[in-house]
This record gives structure tokens, C-alpha cells and sequence, in this order.
């Protein structure tokens, strides 16, 4: 459940192929219902537990309906710059008085959020269950949060975290479309009665796009 004012913290798991959330970049955009962008998770601000599973935190959440876009980069030999960037737009929380509405997985995605608790003892942070009992590995370990990744920390692809922010938060002086935002300026004219997550819906039905259709953007 999530209620106004609470912190929340959810796992998230990426199943596309190549893809490694250890070894690859990616950035986590969440907004509200009018698109306005609340947070900005790049993988520097995630986290990790003892099993190798990967986090982010969303504090002092407001009321609201919240999606999760998540844009990830990893080496791609057939495409000219060496690498490949993919991106998932679906629903994540929904914040309100009566507890909102949790994410329901949807399998029809590479990208998958659950929700998780943890609690704080003296010698670390551990993963619990919403009645604040500890989850258990197969052999009787609690499991514990490691540090937060490091910025210089090693990735597979040859671009730089500091190229890759620019290929999703800059722009560039010229008539073609290389980066997220100039993708996002060229997506302009969302009628003003309906929602983002209204017209994502009513596009992905009248045209799926493919990953390679969204890929090719950046060739």
C-alpha cells in the first residue's frame, strides 16, 4: 500500500537479453499523471542486497498516479555506435488517503518492479516482509543491502556514464534525433484530456512499437 508522505522502496528486475543491471548503464524516470518528471534514479543512487538484486528509493511521495521509465544502455556491436539503448514506460504505484494501488507485474515486459521493505538493526539493513519479518535466503541468511554503487564503478560498454547522460538528458544542435529529450520534443502534441499514461495506452494499441523501432532513433 502506499499512502501520502511515505517513503517506498522497490526491487527492480530487467529479463532483456544482453541486458545487465551489475554491468550495464541505465536511469530511472518517474512522473506523475501530467508527465512531470519527480524523480531522476541513475544507477549511481540505486542500491543492492547480499543476492545481487538491485533497488531505488522514492521518498515523501505525494498523492498521485506514478510511471516508471526506465532507459538502459548496453554494447550492441551491429548498430554504428557500438551500443544500443532500450526503454519501458509502465505504470509503477498509485499514491492516495486509502492506500493506493500497488504495480502489478505485467509479463509482457523486460522490466519489473516489486515493492519491498527492510528494517534497520545495529549492524545493518535488512530485507523484510510488509509485517516486518525478515525474508530469508535458501540456506537461513538474512539478507543484507550492500553499498550504494560507486560512479566509477565498471560497466561493459564503452560509453562513459557522462556520455550516456547526455544521450538521455541533452540535446544537440542539429535536425536529427539522437537523444531522449529530442525524442520526447518530437512526441509534443498529447491531446490536453487525456493523460500520458492514456495516450501510451491508445498508441501501443493502434501501434506497437519495437524495441529495433525505438532503437533505430539513435543510428
Amino acid at each position: 500500500m502506499a499512502y501520502p508522505g511515505q517513503d517506498l522502496k522497490y526491487r527492480v528486475t530487467v529479463t532483456k537479453q544482453d541486458f545487465s543491471l551489475a554491468e550495464d548503464l541505465f536511469m530511472i524516470v518517474v512522473k506523475n499523471s501530467w508527465g512531470r518528471v519527480i524523480r531522476k534514479i541513475m544507477k549511481t543512487d540505486c542500491f543492492f542486497d547480499s543476492e545481487g538484486r538491485w533497488y531505488f528509493a522514492l521518498e515523501n511521495m505525494a498523492t498521485g498516479v506514478y510511471t516508471a521509465t526506465f532507459i538502459g544502455g548496453y554494447e550492441d556491436s551491429d548498430y554504428p555506435k557500438q551500443h544500443r539503448v532500450f526503454t519501458d514506460v509502465q505504470m509503477l504505484c498509485m499514491v492516495c488517503e486509502r492506500g493506493g494501488k500497488e504495480y502489478q507485474p505485467d509479463a509482457s515486459h523486460d522490466v519489473q518492479y516489486e515493492q519491498v521493505w527492510t528494517v534497520n538493526v545495529a549492524d545493518g539493513e535488512y530485507l523484510a516482509d510488509r509485517d516486518g519479518n525478515y525474508i530469508y535466503t535458501s540456506d537461513g541468511k538474512r539478507i543484507s543491502f550492500s553499498d550504494r554503487s560507486s560512479s566509477d564503478r565498471k560497466v561493459r560498454m564503452s560509453m562513459t556514464g557522462e556520455e550516456f547522460l547526455k544521450l538521455i538528458e541533452g540535446k544537440e544542435p542539429n535536425s536529427q534525433v539522437n537523444t531522449i529529450p529530442e525524442l520526447m520534443d518530437a512526441m509534443r502534441g498529447i491531446s490536453d484530456d487525456k493523460t500520458i499514461i492514456e495516450e501510451i495506452d491508445e498508441q501501443q494499441e493502434e501501434n506497437e512499437a519495437s524495441d529495433d523501432d525505438i532503437d533505430s532513433i539513435f543510428d
